[in-house]
């Protein structure tokens, strides 16, 4: 039977309308968030010497848009606990457009840093309420499907911000690139609000302060739910070390690509893309414990290739890394939404928490590894964290799964 828009007794699920029109919705609104996201890493050299501040320096540009998201995800969650799903997501991709294309006006170095940091705040809406509004509307075979395509949605994002600035600012300059990225995003942001169905699972509640606590020391001693925090922490702070500091490698000699080249390089995404929803329909069939610590393997195998010195080798581990990343980030983010019996925003809240974390963290101090051993040294620092990463994964595998009522 189709489950119609105006059925709303029935969860969304797999080969509806509904599915379609709000899976789409979410994956243009990842794309707006995430292209904003990830604008200005391919231009970290350019603005490493615009500025004159060292690598690990530059790094900051990102490293604080992501830590500041980090913290703002657990606000928003409880915003959008009181408010609804849907009201913060439509705020949170038209107001991090507008600031985006404030940003091309920063006066110094430190001004556009902090520039980043505000943006952040606007960025943090739709991901943190995102993952609870599939958890609470779709089926749990739409959610993993509607997670790992929403997961494609932020690579295709992350990757577009990319391409657009590094082009743009080969070309022009990286204030044009932020202006116009500003204004294709409020662009993006008007379909998402037009596609996007209204929440038909949700009771707003305000939050009670004890409640608060309540559910985060329940969420932390599930230690399924904790293990997966700590995995999440580790995924994208790996990965962020490592496209920040390649471009490091890549600008200099022998290669001496240029910023457009770069921005091009973050194409490789899309293979990531159908990794995720991949791994997220595997998920589905054969359960997260027998994907998660495999795609962790996949990601590990590419850092190591990027020890290779033609720069074919060096763009296929790339390749590699990025789709095992996605995959286990796919895996992980639906597992977290089936695990978290209550206040499932504030378990999606937490786990992003620690995912943005861990690039804030580790991206930047990556740059002190750079600095003091150059690649070969980040690589293999970040190899020595995915083991960790990939204990981790087997040890949840070994854990019950929480029953999730329909």
């Amino acid at each position: 039977m189709t489950t119609s828009l105006a059925e709303p007794s029935r969860p969304i699920d797999v080969g509806t309308a509904a599915f379609w029109r709000a899976t789409i919705a979410l994956i243009v609104g990842a794309i707006c968030i995430c292209s904003i996201m990830y604008a200005v890493q391919p231009i970290l050299p350019v603005l490493a010497g615009e500025f004159h501040v060292s690598p690990a320096g530059s790094s900051l540009a990102l490293s604080a848009t992501l830590a500041v998201l980090a913290i703002g995800m657990v606000l928003a969650g409880m915003v959008s606990e009181m408010r609804g799903r849907v009201p913060i997501m439509r705020w949170s991709v038209l107001a991090s457009a507008v600031i985006t294309a404030a940003t091309a006006f920063a006066p110094s170095w430190h001004w556009l840093v902090a520039g980043r940091a505000v943006v952040a705040l606007a960025l943090c809406g739709l991901p943190a309420a995102a993952m609870a509004y599939i958890g609470e509307e779709f089926t749990p075979r739409a959610g993993a499907l509607a997670m790992g395509l929403y997961i494609a949605g932020t690579a295709c994002g992350g990757t577009l911000g990319r391409v657009v600035t590094g082009i743009l600012t080969d070309h022009g300059s990286w204030r044009m690139a932020l202006g116009w990225l500003g204004l294709g995003t409020f662009a993006g942001g008007l379909i998402f609000i037009w596609l996007l169905p209204p929440s038909r699972h949700f009771t707003p509640h305000a939050p009670v302060f004890s409640e608060l606590t309540d559910s985060i020391a329940r969420h932390c001693a599930d230690s399924g739910l904790l293990t997966l925090f700590g995995v999440g922490f580790l995924l994208l702070g790996t990965y962020m070390s490592i496209f920040n500091y390649v471009e490091f490698r890549l600008v200099a000699p022998p290669y001496h690509l240029s910023t457009s080249a770069l921005g091009l390089l973050y194409v490789i995404n899309v293979g990531g893309m159908a990794s995720s929803a991949w791994a997220g329909r595997l998920a589905g069939r054969h359960g997260p414990q027998a994907v998660l610590w495999l795609m962790l393997c996949v990601m590990i195998t590419g850092v190591a290739l990027t020890l290779a010195r033609p720069l074919w080798a060096i763009v296929l581990g790339l390749v590699v890394m990025s789709g095992g990343f996605l995959g286990a980030h796919a895996v992980a983010a639906a597992w977290v939404g089936r695990r978290a019996r209550t206040a499932k925003a504030l378990a999606a809240s937490i786990y992003l928490l620690a995912f943005y974390a861990g690039a804030g963290l580790l991206g930047t101090a990556a740059g002190t590894v750079w600095a003091d051993g150059g690649w070969t040294a980040v690589v293999g620092a970040v190899c020595a964290v995915l083991v960790v990463a990939i204990a981790m994964a087997r040890s949840v595998r070994r854990l019950p799964e929480t029953p999730v009522a329909a």
